[in-house]
């Protein structure tokens, strides 16, 4: 009885003073010498790698691209995520304009009828960027907006449809002669031959090739190109802008081309390419193994062109800072500490 007593009090002051032990099968080993550190047991379970349960998650789930404007960037309020395009609402001219619009994907572009419009609280009037030596710069931007916002949809339509191979040539040029090119090469050929590929996986062959072009069209800043330039001259931008020399859209409009391109465009590509991925992999048929490959290998590409589109964007509007920001409702904030070198704890502002 003596020696199970002192057994259990090996540990002078029983690690805290005036706590109550519980009644426990394995007694504190403590560190010799370090009588109030951390227990050599708990210390050793620490170190131990758990099994996560199993995590299970459908295919069709899957984002491909971004679901709205960014945070604290928006270009206008009037549209909430997942709207529905309205009506600009109030015009400050009957005045009724014919604009081009290119993102240089493609040597085409799409033609707006455009008017000037009353600014309402949460529109932006400003196109602004950040410099290389970390300064805010900005310059004015007429106020115009699409009158026909019902033929954005099909007119991007028929726009990705032509553009599609030339778009392709344009992202991957520098992957020419690589594995990523002739991946491309060989989805766009299979996509348009009657054979060897099935009805159905030309289908789904070219909703994810259509898809991957709309996602371009959102990741890349519009330009007017033509005679009417709604009073902007070339040179709006100066140097230390990245569109330097080009002539930008109003930033409302470029909200109403975002919200047709992603709530419509991709919307409907992505379910349509996704259900039919699924499909094929659970038919797990041996004559659709290069489809599936393809359609993979393309989505896979298109959110590493995703992440290197977001970090140029971050830094072209000072986002480097995020880390710093406490801004815990952030998407971004704790998926950027996976990236510090040396990360610490810290806590969190009050």
């Amino acid at each position: 009885m003596e020696a199970k007593r002192k057994s259990h009090n090996q540990v002078p002051g029983h690690r805290r003073p005036g706590v109550v032990l519980l009644k426990i099968k394995r007694s504190c080993n403590a560190q010799e010498g370090d009588y109030h550190g951390e227990c050599m047991g708990c210390k050793k379970s620490l170190g131990r790698t758990w099994r996560l349960p199993c995590l299970r998650l459908k295919i069709g789930d899957v984002e491909l691209s971004k679901p709205c404007q960014v945070k604290g960037h928006e270009w206008t309020l009037r549209w909430k995520e997942n709207s529905v395009l309205n009506d600009i609402g109030g015009w400050a001219s009957s005045e009724v304009r014919v604009i081009r619009l290119t993102e240089g994907y493609t040597d085409d572009f799409v033609e707006f009828r455009v008017r000037e419009f009353i600014p309402k609280a949460g529109d932006s009037l400003r196109r602004s960027w950040m410099t290389p030596t970390g300064e805010v710069r900005s310059v004015d931007i007429p106020a115009y907006a699409i009158v026909d916002t019902d033929t954005i949809v099909p007119q991007y339509k028929a726009y990705i449809k032509k553009g599609l191979t030339k778009c392709c040539h344009r992202v991957l040029d520098e992957h020419k002669g690589k594995l990523i090119w002739w991946t491309y090469s060989d989805a766009l050929r299979l996509s348009r031959l009657p054979s060897p590929l099935s009805v159905e996986e030309r289908k789904v062959l070219s909703d994810t090739l259509e898809l991957w072009m709309a996602v371009r069209l959102t990741t890349r800043s519009f330009e007017i190109v033509g005679p009417e330039t709604l009073g902007m001259p070339p040179n709006i931008f100066d140097e230390t802008n990245p569109s330097c020399g080009k002539i930008p859209i109003p930033p409302v409009m470029g909200a109403q081309l975002d919200s047709s391109l992603i709530h419509e465009i991709q919307f409907r590509s992505r379910r349509t390419a996704l259900e039919g991925l699924h499909k094929l992999i659970t038919e797990n048929k041996a004559k659709s193994w290069l489809t599936t490959y393809l359609i993979i290998f393309i989505l896979l590409h298109n959110t590493a062109l995703l992440m290197k589109h977001d970090a140029s964007y971050a830094r072209k509007h000072g986002m480097n800072d995020l880390r710093d920001s406490n801004a815990y409702e952030d998407d971004f904030y704790f998926v950027s500490q996976l990236y510090e070198v040396n990360w610490q704890p810290r806590s969190m502002a009050i």
